[in-house]
């Protein structure tokens, strides 16, 4: 019987006697699961049937193989922050002498690489707020806290107490979002004031000293202690020139930001692989499409090129591409997840590129269809969802009469064809 494992570091443990732990505790559910699985790993390997376990570090975001013995288990691999997480720093301009706080600012930013998976471990939401910051974007995630901006005369912290209280933050988003005010305004300019964009934000300004502020990412404490500190913020110097350059070659779908966010985990090899990772980052992984890094995201709010009462103009150029059929979608389900949820998804961005571009009207094509793929369980709720899923295709459309993209999306659908038809069945 194992009643011992050593984790090598990972999830932040080491050697644990496992008949020790207290698995009512949240932050011990884990070892209650994988009691289980050792326990079936055993039973199976009685049988000559044992699957290899592993695990996900919740630190460096690796999987580890777990390895068993007659009254062990311990991980084949030692995770690099054995020794626990590192205390690091991220730096932005402050050029204006004003930050702007607010819960979630990332559509104002491109970044320079992908939000893989940032949430899962503490590597990726590090390398998250890092890509952030290199395009002057304070990201910092801090729970579902709700913390509060204080200063000093020559410092801010987030979270914590000490200092004048500046305002605070509703965590809707787990995360707190902070930028120049310069910049803040010249990216909401086109289609808000600065008093309408920080009302559309409910942000918050703070006056501080011109130059470069470096904020301190303690990811690696605990963070539900009382009156923790998630961020210490100090001036380090003047403002730095930072040019921001995407690794991305956006004119071959094979190179693009499109394709790097489908294929990035596992690789597409057949039409339902690709069909149902659309499906998911579409609908899913953000029921909408944001602007994040080039690619789909979360957008809870509703986005500033159109609002419900804003006609959309759609030229004939843009309705023919919905005729333009020179890709065969594959017999396979497809089932949209609800548009109503959350009540602003189906946003399409003014930046859009044109292989994502491409992308919706591929997708919206092939759903609208197969009408019998709405889901939802009321005739009242399916017309709404259809509603929404039309009104997100039109607004796809508009944005490609707006950047007059018609052709060059028309030149991507084939691309993406191209590529897909040497996939498999």
């Amino acid at each position: 019987m194992i009643t011992s494992m050593d984790f090598g570091g990972h999830n932040g443990r080491h050697h644990l006697d496992l008949d020790s732990i207290d698995t009512s505790h949240y932050q011990n559910h884990d070892i209650e699961q994988l009691k289980h699985e050792i326990k079936m790993h055993l039973l199976l390997k009685s049988y000559g049937r044992a699957l290899p376990m592993t695990g996900r570090c919740c630190l460096c975001g690796e999987r580890f193989e777990i390895l068993c013995d007659d009254t062990t288990a311990r991980a084949a691999s030692v995770c690099p922050y054995q020794h626990g997480f590192p205390d690091v720093e991220v730096e932005i301009n402050v050029p204006s002498g004003v930050l702007v706080f607010a819960n979630d600012l990332r559509r104002l930013v491109e970044l320079d690489s992908l939000d893989d998976d940032m949430s899962e471990h503490l590597a990726g939401q590090l390398r998250y707020t890092q890509a952030h910051a290199q395009a002057g974007h304070l990201h910092l995630f801090v729970g579902n806290s709700c913390p509060s901006v204080y200063q000093t005369k020559k410092t801010l912290r987030i979270g914590g107490k000490g200092g004048e209280a500046q305002g605070s933050i509703c965590t809707d988003l787990w995360w707190v979002s902070a930028m120049d005010q310069a910049q803040f305004v010249k990216a909401c300019a086109e289609h808000h004031t600065p008093q309408e964009a920080l009302d559309a934000f409910d942000a918050f300004e703070v006056a501080v000293e011109p130059g470069r502020w470096a904020f301190s990412v303690r990811y690696g404490q605990n963070r539900d202690a009382r009156n923790f500190v998630y961020s210490k913020a100090r001036r380090v110097g003047p403002v730095v020139e930072q040019a921001v350059r995407s690794p991305f070659d956006n004119t071959q779908f094979l190179t693009s930001q499109a394709w790097a966010f489908f294929n990035h985990r596992s690789p597409i090899t057949t039409w339902g692989d690709f069909l149902y990772k659309l499906h998911h980052s579409l609908h899913v992984g953000g029921n909408g499409c944001g602007w994040s890094g080039g690619y789909v995201c979360q957008q809870r709010r509703q986005a500033p090129a159109f609002t419900a009462d804003q006609p959309l103009e759609i030229s004939k150029e843009a309705h023919a591409l919905l005729d333009f059929k020179p890709w065969v979608i594959k017999d396979w389900q497809l089932y949209p997840a609800s548009a109503l949820y959350p009540p602003t998804g189906g946003l399409v961005p003014m930046k859009i590129n044109p292989y994502w571009a491409a992308l919706v009207v591929m997708f919206y094509h092939h759903v609208q269809q197969r009408p019998y793929l709405f889901r939802a369980q009321t005739q009242h709720l399916r017309v709404q969802e259809a509603a929404l899923l039309l009104r997100w295709r039109d607004q796809a459309l508009a944005v490609i009469t707006k950047q007059n993209m018609e052709q060059r999306v028309r030149q991507a659908m084939e691309e993406i064809t191209n590529v897909l038809d040497g996939l498999g069945d």
